[in-house]
């Protein structure tokens, strides 16, 4: 990590978005790594998706965790969290009411994940997209395989809000896809 951090003003400037989830957050140096390309991706006006992915069990502090996801929902251009890490975070009970909270919290767009049951967005987009029926071998990396289709459907839109519904749809069709494989093959 340190290693990389001698690189990361090079690495933030050539990329398109700066994808991160919690899981960098949880100690140094990771952290401050995390917090710093963070923050030279929005000096650099460069989008900034984040996905909370909060592992109870990684964290000392969940509410730590919790209140640091918050924060961090301040000036991203997504945020996409499950039902269970939104209520966590925001609250809210229901996916759209979580997904409002958390744009209330500063992100541009947010979108929540329900399962089998889809996906809510709400901010500068706004979209309910239906669960897709797979026969689920594991669920283990649909939300990785959904946030992947969801940041390179968003960058293929310019990042334009307007193309954010659609992106919703392939991100879906994506979590579901992967559900059918073992290791998350979408």
């Amino acid at each position: 990590m340190r290693a990389a951090g001698e690189r990361l003003p090079d690495a933030i400037g050539t990329g398109d978005a700066l994808v991160f989830g919690s899981n960098t957050l949880v100690a140094e140096p990771e952290r401050n790594l995390t917090l710093r390309a963070r923050r030279l991706a929005l000096d650099r006006d460069i989008p900034v998706l984040f996905d909370p992915n909060v592992r109870p069990h990684r964290w000392r502090e969940l509410e730590q965790a919790l209140e640091l996801c918050r924060r961090l929902c301040e000036g991203a251009y997504l945020v996409r969290a499950n039902l269970v890490e939104a209520r966590s975070i925001t609250g809210a009970d229901h996916a759209a009411d979580a997904a409002t909270e958390l744009v209330a919290m500063g992100a541009r767009i947010a979108v929540v994940t329900r399962g089998g049951g889809g996906a809510v967005m709400r901010g500068a987009a706004s979209a309910d997209e239906p669960g897709v029926e797979v026969e689920v071998t594991s669920p283990l990396g649909a939300g990785d395989a959904f946030m992947g289709m969801l940041a390179a459907r968003l960058a293929a839109g310019d990042w334009s809000p307007e193309a954010a519904p659609a992106a919703l749809t392939a991100a879906v069709e994506a979590g579901a896809r992967a559900c059918i494989h073992w290791g998350a093959i979408a």
